[in-house]
């Protein structure tokens, strides 16, 4: 998502505030993921956790940059570095996937598709792809 300097806005999800002060961007927070990432390829982002006790805490990320939120654990915002395979992803094409699950490849997909692709067999969940579906259609 492409966010305008001059013109500021929040994306709200269960856990997070993300602050758009300029930039691209991706956001995933899918409801079954225990882990919610915020990823800066250009500009910066303000990401805040959102907390039932009305404590803030906030970090500014910046590019090439992701927060990483685990609803497991001590539920703390970590910002770690975009590899260069995720900075290509989300640069040039969201169905560009490399070194990803299969059932996060079905995430993405239903979501963008408004439809529910689920798998059966369990250890299929797990397996690694490397694929461009970009140009692919239901």
């Amino acid at each position: 998502m492409n966010g305008l300097l001059s013109k500021p806005f929040q994306i709200k999800s269960k856990n997070l505030t993300t602050t758009v002060l300029g930039t691209s961007f991706n956001i995933r927070t899918y409801e079954s993921d225990s882990i919610k990432e915020v990823a800066v390829v250009t500009g910066k982002l303000r990401v805040s956790r959102n907390q039932k006790s009305g404590e803030k805490r906030e970090i500014i990320l910046q590019t090439n940059q992701k927060a990483i939120f685990s609803k497991r654990g001590n539920q703390d915002l970590l910002i770690k570095g975009l590899e260069e395979s995720e900075v290509k992803a989300l640069e040039f094409s969201k169905f560009d996937f490399n070194e990803t699950s299969l059932e996060n490849i079905i995430k993405v997909w239903n979501a963008e598709h408004g439809v529910n692709i689920t798998i059966k067999d369990r250890m299929l969940k797990n397996c690694v792809i490397n694929a461009d579906l970009t140009d692919l259609s239901l």
